[in-house]
């Protein structure tokens, strides 16, 4: 339209003999268009770094010209500076025809295909051994470079950066990626980090994971790798405690519940086992809501699904303790219409039963969103809407309950006062801040699953002896009931609870304030100067991050969440004064000294370094810590100066890989 319109003006003024006066906002403009056109450098082919086939040993070929299976595609590369602009070609043995090998995949043909005038289905894995070490390709027509994906869960964590927002910088800056998306970065991000995790496992393991990489979905991705990937976090956050010097006998315990996702409400949906007790934990469905539904897809078909017809129809439930049978154990009984008794669940038939839970669990969220949207409109600020009884109740919250007189539970014998679809995560923190220990709380009151949770802990951290908790009274008398259950379970009933002083004054009981009181004189012995507010300042920390996770599932949720956990740790190591090793980490940057040879902290593996921490406790003298390498007497603040200046001379360097101040060494 501007080159017609300049037409039709020039066209005029030679009719009107008089000279065309060009307007000067729109010739700035295309000047500064001109300028960036003649900034951005010629593109360039990107390919496979292969150079023979893996089958037959012979050359690949480069084919640059535009076919429909062996085609040049015009790529853009997303990097700190902005995008980048190159060919992506593929390559292919001459032989085999198949398979192609593009940058850092290969593609191939699916062997049950036939081959018709139909496109053949194909599927992509991993280039093992040819992996491109500066750029992530998602596919053949985007890619991101790994210093972006490298730096990317710091930004989360440090600056509440989002996926939905980082899509919109490049359409932003340059107009080039107009159609990303926040779920190509969200993708790229996991299953980078995912193959750089997994170059610790076994070779048949990684080869695994280098086909199911480009082929599953992210969630199923990350629920296949879980078995592997959560003990080496596990690992890496025992590093890090063992690194911090904090004493290994306290820790804190507390949930957040604002750091929640969206979880669908259907009770008894999901039977968790707990080994150390020999019995199951029965919560909610775990699942993601589809869409702006109340449910999951499976309950929300259950809910719709046209089921056997009875007699009558299901009126009520309620959880009751049989005669002869433990104080921790409930069973489930229903109520039909025009019925006066009660009647076991397991006479019932099961789709009836799953469709009544969903129907009831439908009703109360729908519920709560109508008042929520009336108050709303309403702008009753003061006025909040009601919170509907969920059907959840802990197998364990009788006994407890009633063991203690203070009214932090909120548990009741009938019922859960609280949201059907309540949900957060559970924190156990060292002296420092730092996380040791998390997981998933499906129902933000739940007794049992904390728990469980506990005995998680205390398996995984033998050394523990006190637990500072802000319900610290029930889950005393809750690891009393269950002491028979195991040895774990004996072990956690000897431990000792303390309230922090936070919650404190909530705890009226006599029986809370003569034992459990972290102002006592016994009680300050065993903490020794542990914060017991500890948990609330790194619970405020995270609680921002609530925006970052609400949308996702259950594995990607938990998956995220421990890489942030992990940046909050390494963080809270980079400002913390260690005790054992106070010269281990300064300014994010550490030297070992080994047999005279400066080496940086960041080229030595955990397991290195706790082999080393292990012998700088026995005084072993070939090995000690800097802070700084040798002979090099600068100021902290020079050093960090020039750090610095380095970083914004390589910023626009596509290779470089130096980290800011705050991204202490991956390694570590």
């Amino acid at each position: 339209m501007l080159w017609a319109y300049d037409g039709i003006r020039e066209a005029t003024a030679a009719a009107t003999l008089q000279a065309p006066v060009p307007d000067p906002r729109w010739l700035q403009e295309f000047q500064a268009q001109l300028h960036i056109r003649g900034a951005r450098p010629h593109p360039k082919i990107l390919t496979s770094l292969r150079t023979s086939c893996p089958h037959c040993h012979a050359g690949l070929t480069l084919r640059t010209q535009r076919r429909s299976s062996l085609q040049v595609n015009n790529c853009s590369i997303l990097s700190d500076s902005g995008s980048i602009q190159v060919y992506h070609a593929p390559k292919f043995c001459s032989t085999c025809k198949w398979p192609r090998f593009w940058c850092g995949y290969m593609q191939t043909k699916e062997a049950d295909t036939k081959r018709t005038k139909a496109r053949v289905k194909t599927k992509q894995q991993v280039d093992i051994a040819f992996q491109h070490p500066d750029v992530w390709m998602c596919h053949r027509f985007f890619g991101i470079t790994t210093t972006w994906l490298r730096r990317w869960r710091y930004r989360m964590y440090l600056q509440r950066a989002s996926f939905q927002s980082e899509a919109l910088l490049p359409t932003l800056a340059d107009g080039v990626l107009s159609g990303l998306r926040g779920a190509t970065l969200s993708d790229a991000w996991v299953r980078e980090l995912l193959w750089r995790r997994g170059q610790e496992l076994d070779a048949g393991k990684h080869r695994q994971l280098a086909k199911d990489l480009k082929s599953l979905s992210v969630e199923t991705l990350i629920s296949k790798s879980w078995i592997w990937y959560a003990p080496l976090m596990l690992h890496r956050r025992d590093t890090q405690w063992l690194l911090s010097g904090d004493r290994r006998c306290t820790v804190a315990v507390d949930g957040n519940a604002k750091l929640h996702r969206r979880t669908c409400g259907q009770p008894f949906a999901e039977v968790v086992p707990c080994d150390a007790v020999g019995k199951f934990l029965i919560r909610g469905c775990s699942a993601r809501p589809s869409g702006k539904d109340t449910l999951c897809q499976a309950h929300a078909a259950a809910r719709d699904a046209q089921v056997q017809p009875m007699y009558a129809e299901i009126e009520a439930h309620r959880l009751v303790r049989a005669l002869h049978a433990p104080d921790d154990v409930q069973f489930l009984e229903i109520k039909l219409q025009d019925f006066r008794g009660w009647q076991p669940s397991c006479t019932i038939p099961e789709a009836n039963l799953q469709q009544y839970f969903a129907k009831k669990a439908d009703e109360r969220i729908r519920l709560r969103r109508y008042r929520a949207q009336t108050h709303r409109n309403q702008r009753k600020i003061s006025a909040k809407p009601m919170r509907p009884k969920t059907f959840l109740s802990s197998w364990s919250s009788v006994s407890p309950k009633q063991a203690s007189s203070c009214a932090t539970h909120k548990e009741s014998d009938k019922d859960v006062v609280a949201a059907a679809r309540t949900a957060g995560f559970l924190f156990a923190i060292s002296h420092s801040g730092l996380v040791v220990h998390l997981e998933e709380l499906i129902g933000a009151e739940s007794l049992s699953q904390r728990y469980a949770f506990l005995l998680h802990v205390l398996k995984q951290f033998p050394d523990l002896q006190t637990v500072v908790h802000d319900d610290s009274c029930h889950l005393h008398f809750m690891a009393q009931s269950q002491k028979s259950g195991s040895v774990l379970a004996e072990k956690a009933s000897k431990l000792s609870f303390i309230v922090d002083a936070f919650h404190s004054a909530g705890h009226v009981g006599q029986w809370c304030k003569a034992h459990l009181m972290p102002d006592l004189p016994a009680n300050k012995e065993k903490l020794a100067g542990f914060p017991t507010s500890i948990a609330e300042v790194v619970n405020a920390s995270f609680s921002p991050l609530k925006h970052t996770i609400h949308h996702m599932g259950c594995f990607m949720a938990k998956f995220v969440l421990t890489e942030l956990v992990d940046v909050h740790n390494m963080k809270v190591l980079s400002s913390v004064k260690v005790g054992r090793l106070k010269h281990l980490i300064a300014f994010s940057f550490a030297w070992l000294r080994v047999n005279k040879h400066c080496v940086p902290l960041q080229l030595c593996t955990c397991d290195a370094i706790a082999a080393i921490a292990a012998l700088q406790q026995d005084r072993d003298k070939k090995f000690s810590f800097f802070p700084l390498p040798p002979k090099q007497h600068k100021s902290a603040r020079t050093v960090a100066n020039r750090q610095s200046a380095e970083h914004s001379a390589n910023a626009n360097d596509p290779k470089s890989h130096f980290l800011h101040r705050h991204d202490v060494p991956y390694l570590l």
